[in-house]
């Protein structure tokens, strides 16, 4: 009985100190919101129309369409930096997931 509630308490520290209460924005939560992002944006085009879609499109418009543009429009009216701008790892774990 022990040897499952170990599992479930590591478990139970992720969720809550590894990702709720976590100070700033931890890659526990960053790196599968960028997953999401990319995937979510990629399912929005058909085989086909993904193979002419820019470099460019990719980072930019999954970044806002899909990923965080909603908390940079947030920022932008509250007045302070972007995350883009302002956090550290934002953009570059992203990235990893662009093409």
């Amino acid at each position: 009985m022990l040897q499952c509630l170990v599992p479930a308490r590591q478990l139970w520290w992720f969720i809550t100190d590894g990702m709720i209460t976590a100070p700033g924005y931890p890659a526990s939560i960053q790196v599968p919101h960028a997953m999401a992002t990319m995937w979510r944006f990629r399912r929005s085009y058909s085989e086909k129309e993904w193979n002419f879609v820019s470099i460019w499109h990719m980072a930019i418009g999954a970044y806002f369409c899909h990923g965080y543009g909603g908390s940079t429009a947030r920022d932008l009216v509250l007045g302070v930096a972007p995350s883009a701008a302002a956090h550290p790892t934002v953009v570059a774990y992203f990235l990893l997931y662009v093409h």
